[in-house]
């Protein structure tokens, strides 16, 4: 696991942070597994602290999405990120759409 994680900081950080890299940061992350509890946890996190630093707010991952949000991790471990894609954009949206709303 150590090599792996940091294999993955090593590809993370060898090219610009775009949206779509933080998607495979977070599928890689959680395709590693590094801890007994808490990876997703952490790995919204971290997706969260890397959309910030974008410029992008938060997302929030909600318990009636968990399927689907798992079924995208689920594709990525096999090196399909389409599917991670399109939930995290959608889940992008949504974020932008709700702080919007409070800026009216």
């Amino acid at each position: 696991i150590p090599q792996e994680m940091n294999d993955l900081l090593a590809w993370y950080t060898s090219e610009p942070v775009t949206i779509n890299r933080i998607i495979e940061f977070t599928c890689k992350f959680i395709n590693i597994h590094p801890f007994i509890d808490g990876n997703s946890r952490t790995s919204r996190l971290l997706t969260n602290l890397e959309l910030l630093k974008l410029g992008y707010p938060p997302i929030t991952i909600l318990a009636t999405d968990r399927l689907e949000y798992y079924q995208a991790l689920d594709k990525s471990y096999y090196g399909d990120y389409e599917e991670a894609y399109d939930f995290f954009y959608s889940c992008i949206i949504e974020s932008l759409n709700e702080y919007l709303s409070f800026a009216h």
